[in-house]
């Protein structure tokens, strides 16, 4: 997906959601705060992208730049048990 991307809100009976492509197989989105990395702070259902959630994880979080969301395959990740580590 390019930078340039343009930023697509889509309203919905629970609110604006941002209307995001992601890849046929990705059933989940893991969303970033930019403060000086990447900092994932949630994890959502591509159609739960609401606008206000947005807006409330960039309140808490004082001088961050931007959020980036990351596609996610809820199949391929990698579950590592308490008693394993």
């Amino acid at each position: 997906m390019s930078d340039e991307q343009l930023v697509k809100f889509r309203p919905s009976r629970f609110g604006e959601y941002l209307d995001v492509p992601l890849p046929v197989d990705c059933d989940m989105v893991l969303i970033c705060v930019n403060l000086t990395q990447h900092t994932p702070v949630s994890i959502c259902l591509p159609h739960q992208i609401y606008r206000a959630k947005l807006a409330m994880i960039l309140e808490n979080n004082p001088g961050a730049r931007s959020l980036t969301i990351m596609p996610y395959r809820n199949a391929d990740k990698i579950e590592i048990k308490a008693e394993e580590i």
